[in-house]
């Protein structure tokens, strides 16, 4: 059986799926799959052993992300208060 026919059955596997649409399979080679819930398009394989690794990732590049989001907001907040009050 060649890899991606073995990550195919083993994507296909109701056991490997939980009832909220996360799956975990030691013998899929992947790390992210194609999820079975339509809205969200790709889930992760948790139990791969490079998961922790993408997690962690992205969970620090939301951080930057939110953190320079709010940045933005606050500056942004600033100058209509700003304006508000020379205007």
């Amino acid at each position: 059986m060649s890899e991606a026919s073995r990550n195919r059955a083993e994507w296909e596997n109701p056991a490997n799926w939980s009832r909220w649409g996360t799956y975990r399979s030691s013998r899929d080679t992947r790390v992210f799959v194609p999820s079975r819930i339509r809205f969200f398009r790709w889930t992760m394989n948790f139990v791969h052993p490079q998961a922790g690794l993408w997690l962690i990732a992205v969970m620090v590049a939301g951080g930057i992300f939110g953190g320079a989001l709010g940045v933005v907001v606050e500056i942004v907040k600033a100058w209509i208060r700003g304006a508000a009050t020379t205007g």
